[in-house]
């Protein structure tokens, strides 16, 4: 769908990325001041290996606002690897994962992700689970929805691996419910 590689001060607005077969068709790489509003990023396939519909990696001050993410072979949005990735906004998203899990987001510095729905995470045969990872440090998780998942695990905030870091972060005024 669309690469981002090293680039600064883009601006996607109002796009339908819809039904792709390749592992991560929307990927941010080595940018900055990126913003992606008003969109809607779904329908990535299980033929696609990898299958993260968006990877955000070895970049900085990337917001996505008022987007619509359903539906990923294995991820909507994976912010990753570790500790390469700083000054994340998610504000105002729905993440309907369907038949995958919703956000992954490792050893990510300075996050704020505030009023966006989660719903219907899948824990099923090509993710890990159903969990949404929120590892980072200096984070801010509020105002958010979070309902009708699936499977054992919800928001995962104890991480699996050393390198993955949860420190200074404010959980506060979201709704958890069944």
């Amino acid at each position: 769908w669309l690469r981002i590689d090293r680039s600064a001060h883009i601006l996607v607005d109002d796009i339908l990325m819809e039904d792709s077969e390749f592992g991560r068709p929307f990927i941010i790489n080595e940018s900055e001041q990126i913003r992606v509003q008003n969109s809607d990023i779904r329908r990535q396939g299980y033929g696609a290996a990898g299958g993260n519909a968006v990877l955000v990696q070895h970049s900085e001050r990337v917001i996505f606002e008022g987007n619509a993410f359903s539906r990923a072979a294995h991820d909507l949005v994976l912010v990753y690897p570790d500790r390469t990735n700083r000054y994340i906004v998610f504000r105002g998203n729905v993440f309907h994962p369907v038949w995958t899990r919703g956000v992954l987001l490792d050893s990510v510095g300075h996050v704020l992700f505030e009023g966006n729905i989660i719903t219907s995470s899948y824990d099923g045969a090509r993710n890990a689970d159903s969990r949404y990872a929120f590892y980072t440090t200096n984070g801010i998780f509020r105002y958010n929805r979070v309902f009708g998942n699936w499977g054992t695990k919800g928001l995962e905030v104890s991480p699996y691996r050393d390198t993955l870091d949860f420190r200074h972060v404010r959980l506060y005024h979201n709704a958890f419910f069944v």
